[in-house]
């Protein structure tokens, strides 16, 4: 049989970035509060270009891990799903309590648009409204190229911010102004885990003039 060709630059940069990678951010996650399960995902396209090269018995080999993983994974998430899970161990806990801090926002909210400064919460709280969101953080994300800064609409804003996520009432109040507190709800989540959202109030200062004239006798 022919021996095997030297693998090629383009061989050597996929190989070089797709264990290596995994494993780099896969590690770092076991130690950053907050990770995420996509962070090694360039890593995992690197892996499948390879195997597409490679072919034959390694590709088989991993499309039969892959779908035994999956299956494997599907069927937990549906066990905690129905039965439960520790709070620790709940793999559906990031999605838990959303839809009751958007019902709870809503009804503080006074007819103000509803806001969010972390990507997150603007995400599942806009979900669950089922309205358009205003994002209001400092930190430069696809979110601040939706639309103008909510800063310039002129509009009221309940801010919407959730413990833990996004920055301190300090910072915000550095971008935006002065917020008032408008309340905030504690949702259970099961396994005695709670998720806090507190609800803050901007509004702008041509707005507030108009507000007192109007109720005004």
């Amino acid at each position: 049989a022919p021996a095997a060709a030297a693998p090629g630059p383009a061989l050597r940069a996929l190989a070089l970035s797709a264990l290596p990678v995994v494993a780099f951010f896969t590690a770092a996650a076991a130690f950053t509060p907050g990770a995420l399960p996509h962070w090694p995902a360039p890593g995992w396209l690197s892996a499948v270009l390879l195997l597409a090269i490679a072919g034959g018995p390694w590709l088989r080999a991993a499309a039969g891990s892959g779908l035994a993983l999956s299956a494997a994974g599907a069927v937990v998430v549906a066990v905690a799903a129905v039965a439960g899970a520790p709070s620790g161990l709940d793999p559906l806990r990031e999605v838990r309590g959303w839809r009751e801090g958007a019902r709870a926002a809503i009804a503080a909210s006074g007819g103000a648009r509803l806001a969010a400064a972390h990507w997150i919460a603007l995400g599942q709280i806009g979900w669950y409204a089922d309205a358009p969101i205003a994002y209001v953080g400092a930190r430069r994300s696809a979110a601040s190229f939706y639309e103008p800064d909510p800063r310039r609409g002129g509009e009221p804003l309940l801010v919407v911010v959730p413990e833990g996520l996004g920055p301190s009432r300090r910072e915000l109040e550095a971008r935006l102004g002065p917020l008032a507190d408008a309340g905030g709800v504690t949702v259970p989540l099961g396994g005695g885990a709670v998720r806090r959202f507190s609800f803050l109030r901007f509004t702008p200062p041509a707005a507030a003039p108009i507000r007192q004239a109007a109720a005004a006798p």
